[in-house]
C-alpha cells in the first residue's frame, strides 16, 4: 500500500522522479501545489549516512537518542536548499516542504549566500527592511535550510544512471539545481540594473 505522502506526490507529479533534476522538479511542483514558488535551488552531496535525527525515510525509524542498536544513518543526499516564494504567507517558509519527502534543517528566511542574494541585497539597500510603501520592488520571499533526502523514498531516482554506466560516466556525489521563474528573473535584473544606474 502506497503511503499517503507519496501517494500525494505522486498525484500532483503524476509519476515518479528519475533523476535529480526530475526530483527537484517534483518537489517544486508539490510546494507549488499548496503555495506559489518562483525560485529553486539546491546544493546537494551523496552520502551513504544521511542523518536520521530528526527525519527518515518511510521504511526507517527515527533515531533521536542515538542508540546504538538502531541505524545511525541511511543512504540518500545532504546539503543547502533556497526556496523563493511569490509572496509573504502566515505559516513558517518550510511548512510547504512536509508533502515532499524531503526534509530542512536549521535555516530560515534570507538568502544564506544563494542565489538570490544580489537582489536581496539592492532590495534592501533600496528600500530598507519590512517597507509598507507603495509602488515599491517587493521584498524577495527567500527562505533556506540544510537539507536531506533518502535514496529508499525515491525507487527510481537511479533509473538513468543505467545509461551513464553504459556511456562510461563518471559517477556523480554532488549536484546542483537551479530554476527562476523567467518573468521574476527578468524583473530582478531590470530592478538591479536601474538601481545600480542610479548610483
Amino acid at each position: 500500500m502506497t503511503h499517503p505522502r507519496k501517494k500525494h506526490i505522486l498525484n500532483v507529479y503524476g509519476r515518479e522522479p528519475r533523476g535529480l533534476d526530475d526530483l527537484a522538479r517534483c518537489v517544486i511542483a508539490v510546494i507549488n501545489h499548496r503555495r506559489p514558488v518562483v525560485g529553486f535551488a539546491w546544493q546537494i552531496s551523496k552520502s551513504a549516512k544521511v542523518s536520521n535525527s530528526h527525519s527518515a525515510p518511510l521504511d526507517g525509524v527515527h533515531n533521536w537518542s542515538r542508540k546504538p542498536e538502531l541505524p545511525m544513518g541511511y543512504p540518500g543526499w545532504q546539503g543547502r536548499v533556497w526556496i523563493r516564494y511569490a509572496a509573504p504567507d502566515r505559516g513558517f517558509g518550510s511548512d510547504a516542504f512536509h508533502e515532499t519527502l524531503t526534509d530542512t534543517g536549521t535555516g530560515g528566511f534570507g538568502s544564506y549566500d544563494g542565489p538570490w542574494t544580489g537582489i536581496s541585497k539592492v532590495r534592501w539597500e533600496t528600500y530598507g527592511y519590512k517597507t509598507r510603501g507603495k509602488n515599491v520592488y517587493p521584498e524577495p520571499q527567500i527562505y533556506s535550510w540544510g537539507y536531506r533526502f533518502y535514496d529508499s523514498d525515491w525507487p527510481d531516482l537511479y533509473k538513468d544512471d543505467l545509461f551513464d554506466i553504459i556511456a562510461n560516466k563518471p559517477k556523480v556525489n554532488t549536484h546542483k539545481f537551479l530554476w527562476n521563474d523567467p518573468k521574476v528573473e527578468q524583473s530582478d535584473t531590470e530592478f538591479i540594473s536601474q538601481q545600480k544606474s542610479k548610483k
